[in-house]
């Protein structure tokens, strides 16, 4: 019943979501994917520019209403400390949670020496970590995390028989060996909301994947699609369904 429920949902959004991943993966999201995939000598210059792009407010946020020049700064410090840490020689081998954590550690304290105080850093971590995998890290946003908030409790609702995903990681190598929501470090909290993000998010994608698969297949042989893949389509349409500024009149 619920995998019908979700079918139903990803073709009322395809359209919308396939539209919006084109337009951003055809222009900044393809050159930044590139730059990085490639080690060019300017990714962390392109990186800075698209976390600017996608999260302008959000970085003058965490600056507390700095001027637009240390907004800029700050996120081609946040760049250059990714593409450092993404260097370095071990980090491939830990998995998207873990890796998150490690990655969202360097990010919160280098705010921390910056600034001298904690902030969450939950979103702009999993946009960094998707431009280095595209194909395995679902971003979180405030539309998202409704999406499969709400998502998660209708398909229990349903009694779905859908498998728990609970994927072995890392985290414990990596001192979140106690990983759970409390009341203390932002880094933590973080780490922990996006853990059980990620694990919702594993188990919708995986009944759905298929399905929107084979939609794109049958769009592939109409026009050239622009390096949009399965999970690109997803998070728009849990985009798009979680945005509480579309859809939620009662009139059609």
């Amino acid at each position: 019943m619920f995998q019908s429920v979700l079918y139903e949902l990803i073709n009322y959004y395809f359209e919308s979501a396939l539209n919006e991943a084109e337009s951003s993966s055809g222009s900044i999201d393809q050159k930044v994917i590139s730059a990085i995939a490639e080690d060019a000598p300017d990714a962390a210059s392109i990186l800075a520019k698209w976390i600017v792009s996608y999260s302008a407010h959000r970085v003058h946020w965490y600056l507390d209403g700095e001027n637009s020049n240390n907004t800029n700064s700050f996120s081609e410090e946040v760049s250059s400390c990714a593409i450092k840490y993404f260097r370095s020689r071990n980090n491939w081998q830990l998995d998207t949670v873990s890796t998150f954590g490690a990655l969202h550690r360097e990010i919160h304290t280098l705010y921390c020496n910056k600034m001298g105080k904690q902030r969450s850093f939950i979103s702009l971590t999993s946009k960094i970590l998707w431009c280095f995998q595209p194909t395995d890290t679902p971003i979180y946003d405030d539309y998202a995390y409704r999406a499969v908030v709400m998502l998660n409790k209708l398909r229990k609702a349903c009694n779905d028989s859908l498998p728990i995903y609970n994927e072995n990681n890392s985290l414990g190598d990596l001192g979140f060996e106690e990983l759970k929501w409390e009341e203390g470090p932002k880094m933590k909290n973080d780490v922990w909301w996006y853990n059980e993000f990620y694990q919702c998010h594993k188990i919708l994608f995986s009944s759905c994947k298929e399905h929107i698969a084979m939609k794109l297949a049958k769009k592939e042989n109409k026009k050239q699609l622009s390096h949009v893949d399965a999970l690109r389509v997803f998070d728009k349409v849990l985009w798009l369904f979680g945005n509480i500024n579309r859809d939620f009149s009662a009139r059609t």
